[in-house]
């Protein structure tokens, strides 16, 4: 009876950990096409799915294949790291923009 208590167990972690794989490339997909609001939506399912996935210790049996998921998991959080300093530098490179604009105009409007 033990061993079905692990076997769910590990079924239900290994649904888990590809909920937060899929919720983590579709934040990817959100965030390269600038959709913040749906972003913020999906990062709050895959937090939740994240903290339902370790609420209980990791069994020996399923080690290996959880540590699969969490390589797998990092590979995406690198790329949304990247995709999301890369929006950082677009979004400060397009205020410095609006600020010599508006400087600009603040120049012309006294002289």
């Amino acid at each position: 009876m033990k061993n079905s208590a692990i076997t769910t167990t590990d079924s239900q972690r290994q649904a888990r950990i590809q909920s937060v794989l899929s919720l983590s490339r579709e934040m990817l997909a959100a965030a390269e096409n600038g959709d913040w609001q749906q972003f913020a939506e999906l990062e709050k399912s895959r937090r939740r799915d994240m903290l339902a996935c370790f609420e209980q210790p990791v069994a020996a049996v399923e080690a290996n294949a959880v540590r699969q998921g969490i390589e797998q998991l990092m590979a995406v959080n690198d790329q949304l790291t990247q995709c999301l300093q890369n929006a950082r530098e677009q979004s400060a490179r397009q205020f410095q923009a609006l600020r010599q604009g508006q400087r600009a105009v603040g120049a012309y409007a006294t002289g």
